[in-house]
């Protein structure tokens, strides 16, 4: 397969984030059809716009001095172990609360300082008819040395996290975000 990456640059040539595509068969890749020329491009575009969309924000939100060096990359990974539509919806709504902090959220390796994804799993608590949920949300640096993790742990009805995470999701990346903050900060000033 082929995995088209896409690279934005500030005026100057210097990268600013990156995206990979969805995988393409080689053959479909080769042959060039317009068809699938149409599906990379249509992908393509979703997510280069939620890149361009998180670089604005990220220099919204930056000092002076963080403008001229360009904001912190992190590469974001799917959340996993998440019954229901956790995994999704626990990654989009941190990616929504990183770049509002000033960071440049990718889905890819390259370029990025940092990388966060987070770990789900729901056991039987020991209160009847309830669960208990915990996540931890894992940031390392590029080479893959853990920096350090974010962990939180609930107890909700049984069967409460089978379907939509909705506010969960939100609530849980809200108070993530500001726990991967801080690892981040921890690791640049030791």
């Amino acid at each position: 397969t082929v995995r088209p990456t896409y690279r934005l640059l500030d005026a100057d040539g210097r990268p600013q984030g990156s995206v990979g595509g969805n995988l393409v068969p080689v053959a479909a890749w080769a042959a060039a059809e317009q068809p699938t020329l149409d599906a990379v491009a249509s992908d393509a575009g979703a997510k280069v716009a939620q890149l361009i969309l998180g670089i604005q924000a990220a220099r919204a939100s930056a000092s002076p001095a963080a403008l001229a060096a360009g904001p912190d990359r992190v590469r974001l990974l799917p959340a996993t172990g998440a019954p229901g539509d956790g995994n999704q919806a626990l990654t989009a709504r941190l990616r929504e609360f990183l770049s509002a902090q000033g960071y440049v959220v990718q889905d890819i390796a390259d370029g990025a300082a940092f990388a966060v994804t987070a770990e789900v799993s729901v056991v039987p608590a020991p209160a009847p008819r309830t669960e208990r949920v915990e996540i931890q949300w894992i940031v390392s640096r590029r080479d893959g040395h853990e920096l350090g993790r974010v962990l939180q742990l609930n107890e909700v009805p049984a069967g409460r996290l089978n379907g939509f995470w909705g506010d969960i999701a939100f609530v849980a990346a809200q108070e993530a975000a500001g726990g991967v903050r801080q690892v981040i900060r921890n690791a640049a000033n030791p």
